[in-house]
């Protein structure tokens, strides 16, 4: 199997959450298979100090940050062709909430990137296996929730009310644990959707859900 992971930034404040997207990376290394990365080459919605919590005025590019976490290998969203893969990935992260969609500060009315948008739709349209990780299942319920998808994002929240909204059916989850859809090879897992979660709890939840997808 190849897989395509998506990633909106470097670190949990505003971009991809950086244990998520290792985790996920590793979990499907141990297995033999590949992955590559993938961005959007723009600007972040906003960037912060991650030791203070502040908002930063610096105006920081989505891929370039992304490319921390990818070891320099990252290439474009719009550049994945889902011909070439299995699989996409979408680690968690605010960076979901704000730079592939407008969750952040839209919430229920949010618009998803179009980038984004495509190619999870054609994921879905290939009938490939989507995998996401903590907040990134808003995205899949926003882009496919008329098809009635299960996702989880834990446990019942306001966002999990609203996904309900776009037509998608919220599965709460514990720590540790994932949720799968068959019907439209759709796997979620909550990881740091619990603030609490230790490192182990969430790496539980996205290596299993990994030995599902790769078994």
């Amino acid at each position: 199997m190849k897989f395509a992971m998506l990633l909106s930034g470097c670190g949990f404040k505003d971009g991809s959450e950086i244990h998520e997207a290792t985790l996920a990376y590793l979990a499907i290394a141990k297995k033999g298979f590949e992955v590559d990365f993938f961005s959007l080459c723009e600007d972040q919605s906003q960037s912060f100090n991650h030791r203070t919590a502040t908002k930063l005025k610096e105006v920081r590019n989505i891929a370039d940050e992304s490319a921390r976490i990818a070891r320099g290998k990252i290439q474009e969203i719009k550049n994945c062709r889902v011909e070439d893969f299995d699989a996409l990935v979408i680690p968690g992260g605010f960076g979901v909430a704000l730079n592939f969609c407008s969750f952040a500060n839209d919430g229920e009315k949010m618009v998803v990137h179009p980038d984004v948008e495509n190619i999870i739709f054609n994921f879905y349209t290939a009938k490939k296996c989507i995998a996401a990780i903590c907040i990134a299942p808003i995205l899949l319920a926003k882009v496919l929730g008329e098809k009635g998808i299960k996702i989880t994002l834990g446990a019942t929240c306001d966002a999990s009310a609203i996904v309900e909204k776009w037509g998608a059916k919220h599965i709460t989850c514990e720590k540790g644990g994932f949720i799968k859809d068959m019907n439209y090879k759709i796997y979620t897992t909550p990881a740091y959707m619990y603030g609490e979660s230790t490192i182990d709890q969430v790496n539980l939840g996205i290596e299993s859900m990994f030995n599902d997808i790769c078994h």
